[in-house]
């Protein structure tokens, strides 16, 4: 069973909120719905795990099954088993390749119809 950590939980809904610019409810129901009927993008969600990184100072490892991270409530779960594993490490982890990614290209909205676009 997934465990209820609620700061993860909190700080997530945050995070989604802020990509797709509106309110995620952040009540059990909304804990557990797909991120896609939020209207959450790949894109978006790409967004969404590089901003996990950078928050909570991990990188997601290579096996990670991104299709079973489909709610909050999964990411959390995921997000609190990656930031024990960086503690237990006791070291800083690597840039991740999504961050760098990210990093060196931005969306232009409305003018690109949804395509990185390389920063000017």
């Amino acid at each position: 069973m997934i465990s209820e950590n609620t700061e993860y939980s909190a700080r997530i809904s945050q995070l989604v909120s802020e990509i797709l610019e509106a309110d995620v409810p952040t009540n059990i129901v909304g804990q557990d719905k797909n991120l896609a009927d939020f209207g959450l993008t790949s894109v978006m969600y790409v967004t969404l795990l590089v901003a996990l990184e950078e928050t909570f100072q991990f990188a997601w490892s290579e096996d990670t099954d991104f299709g079973e991270l489909t709610s909050i409530r999964a990411l959390a779960a995921a997000v609190e088993r990656r930031v024990s594993a960086a503690g237990a490490e006791g070291e800083s982890p690597p840039p991740s390749p999504t961050s760098t990614l990210i990093h060196s290209h931005h969306m232009i909205e409305g003018q690109s119809g949804g395509q990185l676009c390389s920063k000017g």
